[in-house]
Protein backbone atom coordinates (compact mmCIF):
# COMPACT_ATOMS: atom_id res chain seq x y z
CA UNK A 1 0.00 0.00 0.00
CA UNK A 2 2.81 2.36 0.88
CA UNK A 3 4.46 1.64 -2.45
CA UNK A 4 1.23 2.44 -4.30
CA UNK A 5 0.85 5.73 -2.43
CA UNK A 6 4.44 6.61 -3.21
CA UNK A 7 3.87 6.05 -6.91
CA UNK A 8 0.71 8.13 -6.82
CA UNK A 9 2.53 11.00 -5.15
CA UNK A 10 5.29 10.83 -7.75
CA UNK A 11 2.78 11.01 -10.58
CA UNK A 12 0.81 13.79 -8.92
CA UNK A 13 3.94 15.87 -8.47
CA UNK A 14 5.09 15.50 -12.06
CA UNK A 15 4.97 18.70 -14.10
CA UNK A 16 3.55 18.27 -17.60
CA UNK A 17 5.52 20.30 -20.13
CA UNK A 18 3.56 19.95 -23.35
CA UNK A 19 6.31 21.37 -25.55
CA UNK A 20 8.96 19.00 -24.20
CA UNK A 21 6.57 16.05 -24.54
CA UNK A 22 5.68 16.75 -28.19
CA UNK A 23 7.20 13.44 -29.30
CA UNK A 24 5.38 11.62 -26.49
CA UNK A 25 2.06 13.10 -27.65
CA UNK A 26 2.77 12.08 -31.24
CA UNK A 27 3.69 8.53 -30.20
CA UNK A 28 0.54 8.28 -28.10
CA UNK A 29 -1.68 9.41 -30.98
CA UNK A 30 0.18 7.15 -33.43
CA UNK A 31 -0.34 4.10 -31.23
CA UNK A 32 -3.99 4.99 -30.62
CA UNK A 33 -4.74 5.34 -34.34
CA UNK A 34 -2.70 2.24 -35.16
CA UNK A 35 -4.63 0.22 -32.57
CA UNK A 36 -7.92 1.28 -34.18
CA UNK A 37 -6.70 0.34 -37.66
CA UNK A 38 -5.27 -3.00 -36.50
CA UNK A 39 -8.78 -4.12 -35.56
CA UNK A 40 -10.11 -3.93 -39.14
CA UNK A 41 -9.77 -7.65 -39.95
CA UNK A 42 -10.57 -10.96 -38.28
CA UNK A 43 -8.66 -14.15 -39.08
CA UNK A 44 -9.54 -17.79 -38.50
CA UNK A 45 -6.99 -20.58 -38.67
CA UNK A 46 -3.82 -18.51 -38.28
CA UNK A 47 -1.00 -20.65 -36.84
CA UNK A 48 0.25 -19.75 -33.37
CA UNK A 49 3.54 -18.65 -34.93
CA UNK A 50 1.73 -15.83 -36.78
CA UNK A 51 -0.16 -13.75 -34.20
CA UNK A 52 -2.79 -11.54 -35.81
CA UNK A 53 -1.50 -8.31 -34.25
CA UNK A 54 2.06 -8.93 -35.47
CA UNK A 55 0.89 -9.76 -38.98
CA UNK A 56 -1.34 -6.69 -39.14
CA UNK A 57 1.37 -4.44 -37.73
CA UNK A 58 3.78 -5.56 -40.46
CA UNK A 59 1.17 -4.99 -43.15
CA UNK A 60 0.13 -1.57 -41.87
CA UNK A 61 3.67 -0.42 -41.10
CA UNK A 62 5.55 -1.79 -44.13
CA UNK A 63 2.81 -2.43 -46.68
CA UNK A 64 3.56 -6.16 -47.00
CA UNK A 65 4.62 -9.30 -45.15
CA UNK A 66 6.31 -12.48 -46.38
CA UNK A 67 4.81 -15.76 -45.16
CA UNK A 68 7.18 -18.71 -45.30
CA UNK A 69 8.06 -21.92 -43.52
CA UNK A 70 10.99 -22.19 -41.10
CA UNK A 71 11.70 -25.46 -39.32
CA UNK A 72 8.28 -26.78 -40.26
CA UNK A 73 6.36 -23.74 -38.92
CA UNK A 74 4.87 -20.76 -40.73
CA UNK A 75 6.09 -17.25 -39.90
CA UNK A 76 5.40 -13.75 -41.23
CA UNK A 77 8.48 -11.61 -41.89
CA UNK A 78 9.25 -8.09 -42.90
CA UNK A 79 12.18 -7.54 -45.25
CA UNK A 80 13.60 -5.69 -48.21
CA UNK A 81 11.99 -6.09 -51.62
CA UNK A 82 14.19 -6.41 -54.69
CA UNK A 83 15.46 -8.85 -57.27
CA UNK A 84 14.96 -8.63 -61.02
CA UNK A 85 11.65 -6.91 -61.72
CA UNK A 86 8.97 -9.01 -63.42
CA UNK A 87 6.90 -8.19 -66.51
CA UNK A 88 4.93 -5.55 -64.62
CA UNK A 89 7.99 -4.10 -62.86
CA UNK A 90 7.18 -5.69 -59.53
CA UNK A 91 9.82 -7.10 -57.14
CA UNK A 92 10.51 -10.83 -57.32
CA UNK A 93 12.64 -11.30 -54.18
CA UNK A 94 12.32 -10.35 -50.52
CA UNK A 95 15.41 -10.54 -48.29
CA UNK A 96 14.59 -11.63 -44.73
CA UNK A 97 16.82 -11.54 -41.65
CA UNK A 98 15.54 -12.81 -38.28
CA UNK A 99 18.24 -13.13 -35.60
CA UNK A 100 16.00 -14.97 -33.12
CA UNK A 101 15.27 -17.79 -35.57
CA UNK A 102 18.76 -17.49 -37.08
CA UNK A 103 17.02 -17.21 -40.42
CA UNK A 104 18.63 -15.10 -43.13
CA UNK A 105 17.60 -15.70 -46.71
CA UNK A 106 16.62 -14.11 -50.02
CA UNK A 107 13.18 -15.58 -50.75
CA UNK A 108 11.77 -15.80 -54.26
CA UNK A 109 8.23 -14.44 -54.10
CA UNK A 110 5.67 -17.07 -55.07
CA UNK A 111 8.17 -19.90 -54.85
CA UNK A 112 9.81 -19.63 -51.42
CA UNK A 113 7.13 -17.50 -49.79
CA UNK A 114 3.74 -15.87 -50.18
CA UNK A 115 3.83 -12.08 -50.21
CA UNK A 116 0.79 -10.66 -48.43
CA UNK A 117 0.11 -7.03 -49.34
CA UNK A 118 -1.70 -4.46 -47.25
CA UNK A 119 -2.93 -2.74 -50.42
CA UNK A 120 -2.37 -2.87 -54.17
CA UNK A 121 0.26 -0.11 -54.04
CA UNK A 122 2.38 -1.69 -51.25
CA UNK A 123 1.78 1.53 -49.29
CA UNK A 124 0.76 0.38 -45.84
CA UNK A 125 -0.78 2.90 -43.48
CA UNK A 126 2.30 4.36 -41.80
CA UNK A 127 2.23 7.70 -43.66
CA UNK A 128 -1.55 7.97 -43.29
CA UNK A 129 -1.46 7.35 -39.55
CA UNK A 130 1.57 9.60 -39.05
CA UNK A 131 -0.17 12.47 -40.84
CA UNK A 132 -3.20 12.41 -38.55
CA UNK A 133 -1.08 11.80 -35.44
CA UNK A 134 0.92 14.93 -36.33
CA UNK A 135 -2.21 17.03 -36.88
CA UNK A 136 -3.77 15.88 -33.61
CA UNK A 137 -0.53 16.50 -31.73
CA UNK A 138 -0.40 20.06 -33.08
CA UNK A 139 -4.04 20.55 -32.05
CA UNK A 140 -3.34 19.27 -28.53
CA UNK A 141 -0.53 21.80 -28.15
CA UNK A 142 -2.64 24.65 -29.51
CA UNK A 143 -5.53 23.63 -27.26
CA UNK A 144 -3.22 23.57 -24.25
CA UNK A 145 -1.97 27.10 -24.87
CA UNK A 146 -5.50 28.27 -25.62
CA UNK A 147 -6.55 27.09 -22.16
CA UNK A 148 -3.60 28.92 -20.61
CA UNK A 149 -4.55 32.13 -22.44
CA UNK A 150 -8.06 32.08 -20.94
CA UNK A 151 -6.48 32.64 -17.53
CA UNK A 152 -5.10 36.04 -18.55
CA UNK A 153 -8.10 38.28 -17.86
CA UNK A 154 -6.11 41.22 -16.44
CA UNK A 155 -2.56 42.52 -16.68
CA UNK A 156 -1.07 44.35 -13.69
CA UNK A 157 1.41 47.20 -14.10
CA UNK A 158 3.54 47.92 -10.99
CA UNK A 159 5.72 51.00 -10.57
CA UNK A 160 8.22 49.33 -8.24
CA UNK A 161 9.30 45.94 -6.85
CA UNK A 162 7.33 46.36 -3.61
CA UNK A 163 4.04 46.69 -5.46
CA UNK A 164 5.00 43.83 -7.78
CA UNK A 165 5.67 41.56 -4.79
CA UNK A 166 2.30 42.49 -3.26
CA UNK A 167 0.46 41.67 -6.47
CA UNK A 168 2.29 38.36 -6.77
CA UNK A 169 1.38 37.45 -3.20
CA UNK A 170 -2.31 38.17 -3.79
CA UNK A 171 -2.41 36.19 -7.05
CA UNK A 172 -0.69 33.21 -5.42
CA UNK A 173 -3.26 33.26 -2.60
CA UNK A 174 -6.08 33.26 -5.13
CA UNK A 175 -4.47 30.41 -7.11
CA UNK A 176 -4.12 28.02 -4.17
CA UNK A 177 -7.39 29.04 -2.51
CA UNK A 178 -5.99 30.63 0.65
CA UNK A 179 -7.50 33.65 2.35
CA UNK A 180 -7.15 36.62 0.01
CA UNK A 181 -4.90 39.30 1.37
CA UNK A 182 -5.50 43.01 0.80
CA UNK A 183 -3.39 45.62 -0.88
CA UNK A 184 -4.17 48.80 1.03
CA UNK A 185 -3.14 52.40 0.95
CA UNK A 186 -3.90 55.12 -1.60
CA UNK A 187 -0.23 55.61 -2.34
CA UNK A 188 0.02 51.90 -3.23
CA UNK A 189 -2.95 52.07 -5.59
CA UNK A 190 -1.42 55.13 -7.23
CA UNK A 191 1.53 52.91 -8.14
CA UNK A 192 -0.68 50.15 -9.59
CA UNK A 193 -2.53 49.99 -12.90
CA UNK A 194 -4.87 47.21 -14.00
CA UNK A 195 -5.37 46.57 -17.72
CA UNK A 196 -8.38 44.56 -18.88
CA UNK A 197 -7.61 42.11 -21.71
CA UNK A 198 -9.72 40.46 -24.37
CA UNK A 199 -7.69 37.24 -24.17
CA UNK A 200 -10.49 35.36 -22.44
CA UNK A 201 -13.10 35.96 -25.14
CA UNK A 202 -10.62 35.47 -27.97
CA UNK A 203 -9.28 32.25 -26.46
CA UNK A 204 -12.77 30.88 -25.85
CA UNK A 205 -13.65 31.35 -29.52
CA UNK A 206 -10.32 29.85 -30.54
CA UNK A 207 -10.95 26.83 -28.32
CA UNK A 208 -14.33 26.26 -29.97
CA UNK A 209 -12.65 26.36 -33.38
CA UNK A 210 -9.98 23.92 -32.20
CA UNK A 211 -12.61 21.52 -30.86
CA UNK A 212 -14.44 21.58 -34.20
CA UNK A 213 -11.18 21.09 -36.10
CA UNK A 214 -10.25 18.16 -33.86
CA UNK A 215 -13.62 16.51 -34.51
CA UNK A 216 -13.19 17.09 -38.25
CA UNK A 217 -9.67 15.58 -38.36
CA UNK A 218 -10.67 12.50 -36.35
CA UNK A 219 -13.74 12.06 -38.57
CA UNK A 220 -11.57 12.25 -41.69
CA UNK A 221 -9.27 9.59 -40.27
CA UNK A 222 -12.19 7.29 -39.51
CA UNK A 223 -13.73 7.82 -42.95
CA UNK A 224 -10.38 6.93 -44.55
CA UNK A 225 -10.39 3.53 -42.85
CA UNK A 226 -14.07 2.88 -43.53
CA UNK A 227 -15.75 4.02 -40.32
CA UNK A 228 -18.61 6.49 -40.50
CA UNK A 229 -17.91 9.46 -38.22
CA UNK A 230 -20.29 12.33 -38.90
CA UNK A 231 -19.08 15.80 -38.01
CA UNK A 232 -21.09 19.01 -38.06
CA UNK A 233 -19.20 22.15 -39.03
CA UNK A 234 -22.45 24.03 -39.73
CA UNK A 235 -23.54 24.20 -36.08
CA UNK A 236 -27.06 23.22 -37.12
CA UNK A 237 -28.96 20.03 -37.80
CA UNK A 238 -27.91 17.89 -40.76
CA UNK A 239 -30.36 16.39 -43.23
CA UNK A 240 -30.27 12.75 -44.35
CA UNK A 241 -28.42 13.51 -47.59
CA UNK A 242 -25.67 15.27 -45.67
CA UNK A 243 -25.41 12.42 -43.18
CA UNK A 244 -24.92 9.97 -46.06
CA UNK A 245 -22.60 12.25 -48.05
CA UNK A 246 -19.49 10.23 -47.21
CA UNK A 247 -21.09 6.82 -47.69
CA UNK A 248 -19.55 6.25 -51.13
CA UNK A 249 -16.05 6.98 -49.79
CA UNK A 250 -16.19 4.68 -46.77
CA UNK A 251 -15.17 1.25 -48.01
CA UNK A 252 -13.06 1.38 -51.20
CA UNK A 253 -9.75 1.25 -49.28
CA UNK A 254 -11.14 -1.43 -46.94
CA UNK A 255 -12.19 -3.51 -49.95
CA UNK A 256 -8.74 -3.08 -51.47
CA UNK A 257 -7.05 -4.19 -48.24
CA UNK A 258 -9.42 -7.13 -47.78
CA UNK A 259 -8.88 -8.34 -51.35
CA UNK A 260 -5.09 -8.29 -50.85
CA UNK A 261 -5.39 -10.34 -47.67
CA UNK A 262 -7.84 -12.81 -49.23
CA UNK A 263 -5.51 -13.38 -52.19
CA UNK A 264 -2.52 -14.04 -49.93
CA UNK A 265 -4.53 -16.29 -47.60
CA UNK A 266 -5.72 -18.37 -50.57
CA UNK A 267 -2.13 -18.75 -51.83
CA UNK A 268 -0.94 -19.70 -48.33
CA UNK A 269 -3.66 -22.33 -47.95
CA UNK A 270 -2.74 -23.89 -51.28
CA UNK A 271 1.03 -23.75 -50.82
CA UNK A 272 1.23 -24.85 -47.17
CA UNK A 273 -1.96 -26.89 -46.74
CA UNK A 274 -3.62 -24.53 -44.27
CA UNK A 275 -7.23 -23.46 -43.74
CA UNK A 276 -6.87 -19.77 -42.97
CA UNK A 277 -9.64 -17.26 -43.66
CA UNK A 278 -9.95 -13.49 -43.29
CA UNK A 279 -12.86 -11.06 -43.22
CA UNK A 280 -13.67 -7.55 -42.14
CA UNK A 281 -14.27 -7.36 -38.40
CA UNK A 282 -17.81 -6.91 -37.09
CA UNK A 283 -17.81 -3.09 -36.93
CA UNK A 284 -16.79 -2.86 -40.58
CA UNK A 285 -19.16 -5.65 -41.65
CA UNK A 286 -22.05 -3.84 -40.00
CA UNK A 287 -21.20 -0.70 -41.97
CA UNK A 288 -21.06 -2.75 -45.16
CA UNK A 289 -24.53 -4.19 -44.47
CA UNK A 290 -25.93 -0.74 -43.69
CA UNK A 291 -24.50 0.73 -46.88
CA UNK A 292 -25.76 -2.20 -48.96
CA UNK A 293 -29.24 -1.81 -47.47
CA UNK A 294 -29.18 1.93 -48.15
CA UNK A 295 -28.14 1.38 -51.79
CA UNK A 296 -30.88 -1.23 -52.30
CA UNK A 297 -33.44 1.17 -50.87
CA UNK A 298 -32.25 3.97 -53.15
CA UNK A 299 -32.39 1.67 -56.20
CA UNK A 300 -35.89 0.50 -55.25
CA UNK A 301 -37.09 4.08 -54.81
CA UNK A 302 -35.64 5.02 -58.20
CA UNK A 303 -37.60 2.16 -59.80
CA UNK A 304 -40.72 2.91 -57.79
CA UNK A 305 -40.53 -0.46 -56.03
CA UNK A 306 -40.79 -1.47 -52.41
CA UNK A 307 -37.33 -2.27 -50.97
CA UNK A 308 -36.71 -5.95 -50.29
CA UNK A 309 -35.99 -7.22 -46.79
CA UNK A 310 -32.38 -7.58 -45.73
CA UNK A 311 -30.66 -10.84 -46.57
CA UNK A 312 -29.98 -13.28 -43.69
CA UNK A 313 -26.92 -12.67 -41.57
CA UNK A 314 -23.61 -14.22 -42.49
CA UNK A 315 -22.82 -17.49 -40.78
CA UNK A 316 -20.98 -16.81 -37.57
CA UNK A 317 -22.44 -13.31 -37.10
CA UNK A 318 -25.41 -14.29 -34.94
CA UNK A 319 -23.38 -14.49 -31.74
CA UNK A 320 -21.34 -11.35 -32.32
Amino acid sequence: MADAIGRFEAVKGTKFDIVKTRDTLFNDWYKTLMNITMSMFDYDGLPETIPKHDLEFQLLQNGYSAITEVNGKLYAFGGGLGGELDTYYLPTVITVANPYLKFNKALEIGKDCVLMLNDKMYNGMNVYISKYASLLTALDISFYWGIIDTRVQKLYEAKNDTVADSIKEVLESVEIGNEIKTIAGKSLFDLLKVHETTNGAVSTNSLKALIETRQYIIAQYYIGIGLNANYNMKRESLNENELNADSDTLLPLCDNMLECREDAVEQTNIKYGKNISVKLSKRWRDIRKSLDAMLKEQEAQAKGEEPKEDTPKESGDSNE
